[in-house]
């Protein structure tokens, strides 16, 4: 069994990334909408980049020192499955009806590759290929989660070579990382790509450098540099929407500057501590974030069907900004009451030591970025 405090991180509570989190998540719910929210953020699909490198930051504040000492890449990859399991799980059993409902009164459904990829999907892993050219999404039930599994692939990757990661290594993978994105964004013409079998390589591609870029900025906050760069929240907030309510010309290399050098200089200058006040509402929107990103489709799926039936569509600013509402609360309800004993019965079943698994301030907080 592992020591109760083996490798144990500092409490240290980074209120404002919670707040980014929270507001790149609420931008991909308004990329999902299509409707006018998408044309206020017509760079929103650089919210998957941030949440990489937010990633990175967190893994590396809260289980670098865990893995240098007792904690194993198996032991790791069970706490990473077990947070981010149950609210995929639910967005999927969502999603699943109405699919469901497509696949069996559709012409030509292919039923036997339809259970395959509910059982794949059901393991965490992309679905077969059994959709239209136009819907073929690696996770069909819950499309965002094509995010997540190159979430699972970069955290397996960085818990193997954790004992080997200097600041060498960390630079070749950094270096290899822009290659990569410098590559995605030749070969697909942006950095928009992921949840598609069509540009699923476009993930892999994207999330190296963001990834360790995140954990480069905690090592130089851990090491204190730059301690007095400190932006306030309301103000990161802000350089965070203008970076998504842009998208000049050319499109690619602006979106290879925002990510190659944007967002891991707003994310070093967002790790200040806020106010007392400034911290509940943040705290709010970190919450909310990873419940909001996983969920939000198959349930903004559920409701486009039932108004398609009945000859309305949501449309307009007003029923968008219901929707955000709705989707938001539906969040803080979905993470106290179904998140939180999902993943303590998880922790229980699995037979993971408590003490070893509970997650530290920071963890339980910032985490939520997956």
């Amino acid at each position: 069994m592992l020591a109760a405090d083996a490798g144990r991180a500092p409490r240290t509570v980074y209120q404002t990334l919670d707040l980014l989190r929270g507001i790149a998540a609420l931008a991909v719910v308004s990329r999902h909408l299509e409707g006018q929210m998408a044309g206020l953020l017509p760079s929103s699909n650089l919210a998957v980049d941030l949440f990489f490198v937010l990633s990175g930051f967190v893994i590396e504040h809260a289980y670098s020192a865990r893995l240098q000492q007792a904690l194993g890449v198996a032991g790791f990859m069970q706490l990473r499955v077990i947070r981010l399991y149950p609210l995929y799980l639910l967005g999927t059993a969502i999603g699943v009806g109405v699919v469901a409902a497509q696949v069996l009164f559709g012409p030509g459904a292919d039923l036997r590759a339809a259970a395959t990829s509910l059982v794949l999907g059901a393991l965490f892993l992309p679905a077969w290929r059994w959709l239209s050219a136009d819907h073929a999404h690696l996770y069909p039930f819950d499309f965002p989660a094509w995010s997540l599994f190159w979430e699972l692939v970069i955290n397996l990757f960085y818990a193997a070579i954790a004992r080997m990661l200097g600041w060498r290594l960390l630079a070749v993978l950094l270096g290899l990382g822009a290659v990569m994105l410098v590559a995605c964004a030749g070969w697909y013409g942006d950095l928009t790509g992921g949840a598609n079998y069509t540009n699923a390589g476009s993930g892999g591609l994207r999330v190296v450098y963001s990834f360790f870029a995140g954990v480069a900025i905690c090592r130089i906050r851990q090491a204190g540099v730059l301690r007095g760069l400190a932006l306030p929240p309301l103000v990161a907030g802000a350089i965070l929407i203008a970076i998504m309510a842009l998208r000049p010309e050319p499109v690619a290399t602006f979106e290879l500057v925002a990510v190659l050098i944007g967002f891991p200089l707003l994310v070093l200058a967002s790790t200040g501590e806020p106010g007392e006040q400034a911290c509940r509402i943040c705290s709010v929107f970190g919450r909310i974030s990873y419940p909001v990103y996983v969920l939000h489709v198959p349930v903004l799926t559920a409701i486009t069907a039932l108004l398609v039936r009945g000859g309305e569509r949501l449309q307009g600013i007003a029923p968008e900004l219901g929707f955000v509402a709705g989707i938001s609360v539906l969040a803080l309800l979905a993470e106290r009451g179904f998140d939180r004993p999902a993943r303590r019965r998880l922790l229980r079943w699995w037979g993971v030591p408590w003490q070893v698994s509970r997650l530290t301030s920071v963890t339980e907080s910032a985490d939520r970025i997956s």
